[in-house]
């Protein structure tokens, strides 16, 4: 996915963009999936 997306913003944006894209995608998958992508939610015991 990441790889696609760096590929898509070389051909579209410029090629200069390209790693901006990928670490602001890695940022937003950290920002809204900490555990990551196939991570799973931690049950709290009360």
């Amino acid at each position: 996915m990441l790889g696609v997306a760096e590929t898509m913003a070389a051909a579209y944006i410029g090629s200069e963009y390209k790693d901006i894209v990928a670490f602001g995608l890695l940022v937003l998958i950290l920002l809204f999936r900490p555990t990551g992508l196939l991570g799973k939610p931690e049950v709290e015991k009360v």
